[in-house]
């Protein structure tokens, strides 16, 4: 008998990030206008994340297709990506919110920083 449930597992992990990224994007948002300076160090933060992760994803999806092998998966209980087409896409997608993180935080949200 095995007590461990994977798909509950698997749904927790999921809304717990959800929760966790709409937390943190929240206070993001709500620390804007009290310390932008430090929302401008947090979204540098945030744009060397996503620029390491979408390099990472991009290579692992460029190799996976040039490859033609099977796709595989480094870690079992991630099966938002399937195929390498879909690793490019979201190696590209990580890598334009890591850019325009970085644009947002050198020119500011719209608001002088003093």
């Amino acid at each position: 008998m095995n007590p461990w449930n994977q798909e509950l597992f698997e749904q927790t992990i999921r809304y717990g990030g959800v929760l966790a990224v709409g937390f943190l994007f929240g206070s993001l948002v709500a620390s804007m206008n009290f310390r932008p300076n430090l929302v401008a160090m947090i979204a540098q933060g945030k744009a060397i994340v996503f620029l390491a992760l979408g390099i990472g994803v991009l290579v692992w999806g460029t190799i996976s297709m040039s490859v033609g092998g099977p796709f595989d998966q480094p870690f079992d209980w991630i099966h938002v990506i399937r195929t390498p087409a879909e690793a490019i896409a979201w190696g590209a997608g990580l890598i334009t919110a890591g850019v325009t993180s970085l644009v947002f935080s050198f020119v500011g949200f719209g608001r002088d920083r003093s």
